[in-house]
């Protein structure tokens, strides 16, 4: 399989200051976190990313290291980004703003009037955001019947979808898609004049449901979620919102001609070479997960943040073409890396048919196919499960699983030969001749037969083929056939 993508654990080490002398900006006000400025003037930037809290969200790391290298959405001036608390109002409508390149104009409108009926307390107590509040007013990001905005109020997944949805320009979607029969459980929690927002929300791949089936419309966005959301509108921005990345001396996308250990080389639309350092502080992200600069191919599509000729962070964009391998084996383990609504993502580890070990990711885009369930999630795979998957690099295209049908064939007094997979003080894995995988409880006065009577746990590791006697999947002695001598 071709080189895996690597997830790297002490995604809390991931503070990085890098910076020269130039000109930051701050918002003043105590509960809005300190903003700094990346729009470059005279070729002058400061970039501070440094978390105390990364690890809290760790899925999150590349939306939330990303919006803030584009001067959407910032930390706290105590140095933390506190992902897990709920966002308000205000703060979303600003980075709303702020994603669509209208921060200029919004600063420039500190003073404006606003049409809210609570526009005496947005002054009072957000008065640094009223510039923000008018020109999302101008942009039609609220609902004509919208009289309130309730700044401090926590914002709902269904408030930030349809702010969202109006700063990409999809509202006449929205009003074509009200009809729309939305799919999830709790539908009749989502207001009738809100379904087309919704519907397109999904659509564009911005905002999804649970794997329960559920939308969850009133639940508050935490910071973290927010972060993803903001990236992935910003992924949906008409072209002359996306200009200002490119008016940018620090921002550079195309495709991996060369990289190394120490630098990248990356070549634009116009066939032009550009080369920057890589350093030990240097961040690189795919869709989800943090990786390391080896898990960068030739040919792999990026987006590059990058100061004095060093990078900053690398966005893998998209992947080279690669074949698409088949995999067949057994599942040794299944790990969810994300509880967050659409990231879905999961490490599969599967011991193969061929002996090896591979490990592969489940995604949202992952085809699952259950023998007997019409509604398959990945969720539902378990240690033991036979599978087939449809890889492609280290991403797991389509998973055809195949559950056990067997389950009370160990019902009663039993014995079965196998090679051992795995071996815990509790439990024992084997794999049988047919290269079924089957896993164990171990009793407390387990007998163990072997010629060497005095070390025969030692014995008792992976590829030692065994024989196991018990009852009702309770295993009482094991004999040990063979010994595989490799340490």
């Amino acid at each position: 399989m071709k080189r895996m993508r690597k997830f790297l654990s002490g995604v809390a080490a991931a503070s990085m200051i890098l910076g020269v002398a130039g000109t930051a900006s701050a918002d003043s006000n105590k509960s809005q976190s300190k903003h700094v400025n990346f729009h470059s003037q005279n070729g002058n930037v400061k970039i501070d990313i440094r978390f105390k809290d990364s690890n809290e969200a760790e899925w999150a790391l590349r939306y939330i290291t990303s919006m803030q290298a584009e001067g959407v959405f910032s930390g706290y001036e105590d140095g933390t980004f506190r992902p897990n608390q709920a966002i308000n109002r205000i703060e979303a409508v600003v980075a709303a703003v702020r994603l669509m390149g209208l921060e200029a104009e919004a600063k420039a409108k500190g003073d404006v009037d606003l049409n809210f009926k609570d526009a005496a307390k947005i002054k009072r107590e957000y008065g640094w955001a009223t510039g923000y509040v008018a020109v999302a007013l101008e942009k039609g990001l609220f609902d004509s019947v919208e009289n309130e905005l309730q700044p401090g109020r926590e914002a709902s997944r269904l408030w930030v979808a349809t702010l969202l949805v109006r700063a990409l320009g999809y509202q006449d979607d929205a009003l074509e898609l009200m009809n729309t029969e939305l799919e999830f459980k709790d539908k009749d929690q989502i207001p009738a004049g809100a379904v087309g927002y919704i519907a397109v929300a999904v659509r564009e791949g911005i905002l999804t449901g649970y794997e329960d089936r559920t939308f969850r419309p009133n639940k508050p966005v935490t910071r973290a979620e927010m972060a993803a959301l903001l990236h992935r509108a910003g992924e949906k921005l008409p072209w002359e919102y996306k200009l200002k990345k490119k008016a940018h001396n620090f921002w550079f996308e195309g495709t991996v001609t060369d990289i190394d250990d120490d630098s990248i080389t990356i070549e634009d639309e116009k066939g032009r070479d550009t080369t920057l350092e890589i350093t030990d502080h240097t961040l690189v992200f795919n869709d989800r997960n943090r990786l390391d600069t080896s898990n960068i191919d030739v040919g792999d599509e990026v987006e590059i943040w990058a100061l004095a000729g060093r990078a900053l962070l690398i966005e893998i964009e998209e992947e080279a073409e690669q074949d698409i391998e088949e995999i067949k084996g057994t599942v040794q383990s299944i790990t969810r890396v994300s509880d967050w609504d659409d990231s879905r993502q999961y490490r599969l580890v599967i011991d193969t048919d061929n002996d090896d070990r591979e490990t592969v990711w489940i995604t949202a885009s992952t085809k699952i196919e259950i023998e007997g369930d019409s509604t398959p999630t990945a969720g539902e795979i378990e240690e033991g499960d036979r599978v087939e998957i449809q890889a492609r690099g280290a991403y797991a295209v389509e998973v055809e699983v195949e559950k056990d049908d067997d389950d009370n064939q160990w019902e009663g007094e039993f014995e079965v030969k196998g090679t051992i997979v795995n071996m815990t003080s509790s439990t024992i894995t084997i794999k049988d001749e047919n290269n079924k995988q089957w896993k164990f409880e171990l009793a407390d006065d387990l007998e163990i037969k072997y010629e060497d009577l005095d070390d025969n746990w030692m014995h008792l590791r992976q590829g030692t083929k065994v024989k196991l006697q018990g009852e009702d999947a309770m295993v009482e002695v094991i004999t040990i056939l063979d010994v595989d001598d490799e340490e």
